[in-house]
């Protein structure tokens, strides 16, 4: 989640969660009927749960937006419209993107320290016993980025104002990687010298 004050020319605070499992309704890959999960406040006064203050493929994103500086007595069509809320979308979006970097570049979490039980023969000796093997752990982003890949994917498509930013949120599975995600600038660091294009199977 992220909770932040934009000020400048517009000034409005907003709270934003990006959730761990994928909404149902874009299981299916239907993103054009998936509703915004974003509310409007003007003043902490509701103005609308339907406004696309964030574009298609954020959809997923849940939150809240107050702002002090737009109009109560206002349709929601000249809303649309306004400069003020293009720049809180623009800021928003920013934010949010902000938001999976943060979680893609945090570091593995520790494992637990848990001390394995030890077993005692009659005679009160330490019974030895092989290790057990540790199962490889998956970086939560990767569990996460496995969910909502179609959504950055659609977003580097879409979105040519953040394609940077959010090409850096992709992962890939490479035929030297051994099955394990990977960063453009990880492929890129580990090319040959003489590499000078990536081939790539559409699919």
């Amino acid at each position: 989640w992220s909770h932040f004050d934009a000020e400048g020319n517009i000034n409005f605070k907003s709270l934003v969660y990006m959730p761990s499992e994928l909404p149902m309704s874009l299981r299916n890959g239907e993103m054009n009927n998936f509703k915004s999960s974003m509310k409007l406040y003007v003043r902490k006064v509701l103005i609308s749960d339907d406004f696309e203050l964030l574009p298609k493929y954020m959809s997923f994103v849940t939150g809240v937006v107050d702002s002090d500086d737009l109009p109560l007595n206002v349709n929601r069509e000249t809303l649309q419209e306004s400069k003020i809320i293009s720049i809180i979308r623009k800021k928003v979006t920013r934010k949010v993107i902000d938001m999976f970097k943060k979680l893609a570049d945090s570091p593995m979490p520790e494992d637990d320290a848990e001390d394995d039980e030890v077993e005692i023969d009659e005679d009160g000796n330490i019974i030895e016993t092989e290790p057990k093997e540790k199962e490889e752990k998956v970086h939560p982003y990767i569990e996460w980025y496995e969910k909502f890949q179609p959504s950055i994917k659609m977003g580097v498509i879409e979105d040519t104002a953040n394609r940077k930013r959010l090409s850096k949120l992709l992962r890939v599975k490479t035929s030297k990687s051994d099955g394990k995600y990977v960063s453009f600038e990880d492929y890129v660091a580990n090319m040959k010298e003489w590499q000078k294009d990536i081939c790539y199977i559409a699919g």
